[in-house]
């Protein structure tokens, strides 16, 4: 099972790299909300719920699914800070997990939609405090 989902991520929700890394995340984490809507999606959540009880899962899950796009994510936003598109004052890790947690919390819990307006507005939320503003 973690093979076919470490394949369907690589394929649905690989990450971008353009000139435009805020566009980057948007559109990385838009695929990854698509692949959590799928049937991928109930997989993670099995994977996941067998994970709490075996820490072999855990680490596995941890390696193969969260360590790659984590380091993905964290040079998207080393991107957007060298261009001035971002606060140079932020912690990756910590911006990492304000964009996507809200998308495992809604794969986990299902209290609220995993669409693109819906992650559009999650990262739009986030943006509003970690874009660097110009001072004129």
């Amino acid at each position: 099972m973690a093979d076919a989902l470490q394949e369907t991520f690589e394929r649905e929700s690989a990450f971008p790299i353009t000139d435009d890394p805020i566009g980057d995340l948007r559109t990385q984490m838009a695929a990854a909300a698509m692949v959590m809507r799928s049937p991928a999606g109930a997989m993670i959540r099995e994977l996941l719920a067998d994970a709490q009880t075996d820490s072999e899962t855990l680490d596995m899950f941890r390696k193969r699914f969260f360590e790659r796009r984590r380091e993905q994510a964290r040079q998207a936003i080393e991107r957007g800070v060298a261009s001035g598109a971002l606060r140079a004052d932020l912690d990756s890790a910590t911006v990492i997990d304000l964009l996507y947690a809200p998308i495992w919390l809604r794969l986990l819990t299902g209290h609220g939609s995993l669409t693109e307006p819906a992650i559009d507005r999650i990262i739009d939320t986030a943006l509003a405090g970690i874009a660097a503003f110009s001072a004129d």
